[in-house]
């Protein structure tokens, strides 16, 4: 019984390292802006920032040249929205939303179907 509370423990302690290192899909140990800090200290930003990253990476590997330029144009304006929130978690929240609403549209309009949540981390 000791033992596999000792395991519990270290898994959970493992579990918590790697949360605070990377909760997003950026390096959260770095110097960082307060609206990127505040995503790594909110797991539910986090998330967001998580299936937003994975959303945006599977897209790239599947549309042309054209629908790339397209992508990350998007995505310049997704980041110029998000930074504009700084630090108002409801306005972060709003545009991660919208993101993720984007790239799932943009899934279809490139005839995939628009996946769900990685269950694991975005390259």
């Amino acid at each position: 019984m000791k033992l596999l509370l000792s395991i519990g423990g270290l898994v959970a302690g493992l579990c918590l390292m790697a949360g605070s290192s990377e909760a997003a899909s950026f390096n959260c140990q770095s110097q960082l802006p307060p609206d990127m800090r505040m995503i790594c200290d909110d797991p539910g930003l986090s998330a967001q920032d998580d299936q937003a990253a994975y959303l945006y990476n599977q897209l790239s590997r599947r549309v042309g040249p054209t629908g790339l330029a397209a992508l990350q144009q998007q995505r310049i304006g997704f980041l110029r929205i998000r930074g504009a929130c700084q630090m108002n978690r409801r306005c972060m929240r709003g545009a991660y939303d919208d993101q993720i609403q984007a790239l799932q549209s943009m899934f279809r309009q490139h005839g995939y179907p628009a996946p769900g949540m990685a269950m694991t981390r975005p390259n």
